[in-house]
């Protein structure tokens, strides 16, 4: 067994750890008002997440078409995607870190093994995403 899995079922209490690469949750808590950090009717809140094994989550900041057809509006809508994962960390601090990268991820949390982690706000070269910051547990 790899360290890396030791450390990470240490991590998870023993489960394999899941790895989401691309949710597009943050458009349920800012269009419908949904706690992601709590139990919700929705396709991924981190509550169930945790429950199933769900070590990392990106959070993407997905731009439907509509917003790329008036000038600016991609770039608002992008800002207040990421301004909704920023809230999110806010009201969980408990049960979210922010990593930047996969050491970090894969580091055990003594004082709080259950948490879930998100890794950053990734760079992307498409026209749809603004980078700004990182983000993630």
């Amino acid at each position: 067994m790899t360290r890396r899995i030791r450390l990470a079922r240490r991590y998870l209490g023993g489960m394999l750890p899941v790895f989401d690469c691309h949710a597009d949750a943050l458009q349920r808590a800012l269009d419908l008002g949904h706690d992601l950090g709590r139990e919700t009717h929705g396709h991924l809140d981190l509550v169930r997440g945790r429950r199933g094994g769900l070590a990392a989550v990106v959070l993407t900041a997905w731009i439907d078409g509509p917003y790329a057809e008036e000038s600016g509006a991609a770039k608002r809508r992008t800002n207040a995607l990421l301004d909704a994962a920023d809230d999110l960390f806010a009201r969980h601090p408990q049960s979210l870190r922010q990593v930047v990268d996969g050491a970090d991820l894969l580091e055990p949390r003594a004082s709080s093994p259950s948490r879930v982690a998100t890794p950053s706000r990734t760079t992307s070269t498409s026209s749809t995403t603004t980078p700004r910051g990182a983000y993630g547990s």
